[in-house]
């Protein structure tokens, strides 16, 4: 019997489902479950009769892929979004199968150079790889997950949700909001601002540029309010923007050299004045205090054995001592006193003000 027999019995729906034109949905599936006509072995037969064997196969093949393949995971949402996942991405993982993935795999090929993903629809452990890779390049963590924030990211790179001009300028407003409220020394304030504008997925379809302004300020205002551990994540994760402005990962890469040290943030400006021979480095003796000692007794932890220095911010005898015993194994006269000499032996040794 040929495939494509005599179908003029069949009803426009009839005919367009059979040959995978409209494919029934869940929701359909549920409804026409609770119809008095669901096709019973006898009415399978007469249809059979009418379209074909392979045309009937194909059909119920199709109403059972979609009651199996019906998404059964909870979208993860960040804390704090304002606007729901994108419809129609469902969260997807090793083992997951079905047209999901083989979109999925479609738009990883655009956006990964070389991955080359037979599109099977079977998420393989070739494709998690390749999932990996596309989050580490997009800033995200690489679980091999496919959540809505690697949805995203993928729709503004292979196609799919596009920002509008209004959102855009909706963004830049808050980030150079943040930056008053930053300059002003609110700090909290600002973060809050950055923070609501971080979790908006809408932020996943502008380029790193503006994400790492975003997550670099988070960083600053972290490390201005003392929480060295928030501050040290944020700056890594800028320094994991492959497309983020070389002087943003620079600036990132030395604060998070300070932030790790337990010393204060620096602006870019502090950092060029730094690097000119400026203020930074004051000449430092018996008696001096503050945050220029701190640092001091910080690098000396780093440059001398077993110095063992409480960071206190005061030059006290035993601070001198520690200085002399470095300025003696440094080749420099062991007077005690930090001047551009000490300094410069001691950013040698223990990071100096160097960016990246």
């Amino acid at each position: 019997m040929s495939n494509r027999a005599d179908e003029s019995g069949l009803d426009g729906d009839q005919r367009q489902r059979i040959h995978g034109l409209n494919p029934p949905t869940p929701d359909r599936v549920t409804s026409d479950r609770q119809r008095p006509h669901e096709p019973t072995g006898a009415s399978i037969l007469s249809l059979q009769q009418k379209a074909g064997n392979a045309a009937v196969a194909d059909l119920l093949e199709r109403r059972l892929e979609h009651v199996q393949r019906a998404p059964t995971a909870a979208v993860e949402v960040k804390p704090g979004a304002d606007v729901t996942p994108a419809a129609g991405h469902p969260q997807l993982s090793g083992g997951s199968g079905g047209p999901p993935v083989s979109e999925l795999q479609q738009k990883l090929n655009l956006a990964v150079a070389e991955a080359k993903l037979p599109v099977t629809g079977n998420f393989d452990s070739r494709t998690t790889q390749v999932v990996g890779r596309f989050q580490t390049q997009s800033g995200l963590e690489p679980d091999g997950i496919v959540g809505p924030d690697t949805w995203s990211a993928l729709d503004a790179v292979a196609g799919g949700q596009q920002i509008s001009r209004e959102e855009e300028a909706r963004m830049e407003a808050q980030v150079r909001a943040a930056g008053v409220q930053f300059a002003a020394g609110d700090f909290s304030g600002g973060l809050s601002l950055l923070t609501r504008l971080y979790t908006d997925p809408l932020l996943a379809h502008k380029p790193d540029s503006l994400r790492a302004a975003v997550t670099y300020n988070m960083a600053a205002c972290h490390h201005q309010l003392g929480e060295l551990a928030e501050a040290i994540s944020y700056y890594q994760e800028v320094m994991g923007m492959p497309a983020a402005p070389s002087d943003q990962r620079g600036n990132a890469a030395e604060n998070l050299r300070r932030a790790r040290l337990g010393l204060p943030f620096q602006t870019r400006a502090e950092m060029e004045q730094d690097l000119t021979g400026g203020t930074a480095h004051p000449p430092l003796s018996a008696g001096s205090g503050g945050p220029a000692v701190s640092e001091l007794q910080q690098r000396l932890n780093l440059a001398v054995a077993e110095a063992r220095l409480p960071v206190t911010g005061n030059f006290d005898s035993r601070t001198k001592q520690v200085v002399q015993r470095f300025q003696i194994q440094s080749g420099l006269e062991p007077d005690g006193i930090v001047g551009p000499d000490t300094w410069a032996a001691l950013d040698a040794v223990a990071g100096g003000q160097q960016i990246s």
